[in-house]
């Protein structure tokens, strides 16, 4: 872990574009999770924790005040949960990544937790626009009982603008880890002019592509996830375990489809694998 860690120091010599980085390290303290330290460089921050949960579950909203990333922006989040902690970490708005004429944009997002955390990831939807360079690499390392659940929600354009996403390209990756070992590897790259795009083998021209995960699931929690989806009208979503990590993933026309869709998975998984129930963020609600 300490490798991984070192691996997010930035170095850039361009002063013209937002180098920004975040340090949450929790910490569990008699009844509840706290937020023991908290370190951030240029735009990107988080407000003061929550506690709307009995067993003090924190939620922590992170916020970049600039509301969107340009080409040559580069963002690092280094989140860690020490033993038995459990955080919640959400987002108060879309992340957007705009349009560039060359520069690439680079979010860098690494999780550590250690032995008996939980952390759930659930930032709202990532919009990215039409001409966009962007790079998107998460990397989640677990001790051996910790638990993750977390989703992406991508929009590649703007449909409501009838912005087509026709031109730039978005790169994507997604590494769990447990104990050192890779558990489940996920990478895309996204080209506006590629034939995957309306491929049926592919994007199908749909604009709203996402991924839910969750690990330490079983048989039982992914058939429970199907026959939820069973009970909906024909959802555009698929349900399968790979190992341990259950995958759900997404492809459609809408961010609120997906959402809607997501939010009664991760309703499920609570009860299923974390045994409590759900806690929206109230920061939905606004």
């Amino acid at each position: 872990m300490q490798q991984a860690r070192n691996n997010l120091t930035m170095t850039s010599s361009d002063k013209s574009h937002w180098q920004a980085s975040l340090t949450l390290d929790y910490q569990r303290r008699e009844t509840k999770t706290q937020l023991v330290r908290r370190r951030h460089c240029g735009p990107l921050v988080v407000q003061k924790p929550f506690y709307p949960e009995p067993d003090g579950t924190c939620h922590t909203y992170i916020i970049h005040p600039p509301g969107g990333i340009v080409g040559g922006d580069r963002l690092v989040l280094d989140v860690r949960l020490q033993t038995n902690s459990a955080a919640l970490l959400t987002t108060p708005g879309a992340g957007k990544f705009y349009r560039s004429e060359a520069n690439k944009a680079v979010l860098r997002q690494c999780f550590f937790l250690q032995s008996g955390a939980c952390l759930e990831w659930l930032p709202q939807e990532t919009i990215f626009y039409r001409g966009c360079h962007a790079r998107i690499d998460t990397e989640v390392h677990l001790a051996a009982n910790a638990n993750f659940v977390g989703w992406d929600i991508y929009s590649y354009g703007r449909p409501a603008s009838d912005e087509v996403f026709d031109k730039g390209y978005c790169r994507q990756g997604l590494t769990i880890w447990r104990e050192g070992n890779p558990l489940y590897i996920d990478r895309v790259l996204i080209e506006g002019q590629h034939a995957m795009r309306s491929a049926l083998w592919g994007m199908q021209s749909y604009p709203v592509m996402a991924n839910l995960v969750a690990v330490n699931c079983e048989l039982s929690v992914r058939d429970k996830i199907r026959h939820l989806l069973s009970e909906l009208d024909n959802p555009p979503v698929s349900v399968s375990l790979l190992q341990d990590v259950l995958v759900c993933r997404y492809l459609g026309p809408s961010v609120m489809q997906a959402k809607a869709i997501f939010l009664k998975i991760w309703c499920e998984l609570r009860y299923c694998v974390l045994n409590k129930p759900a806690c929206v963020p109230r920061i939905w609600m606004t």
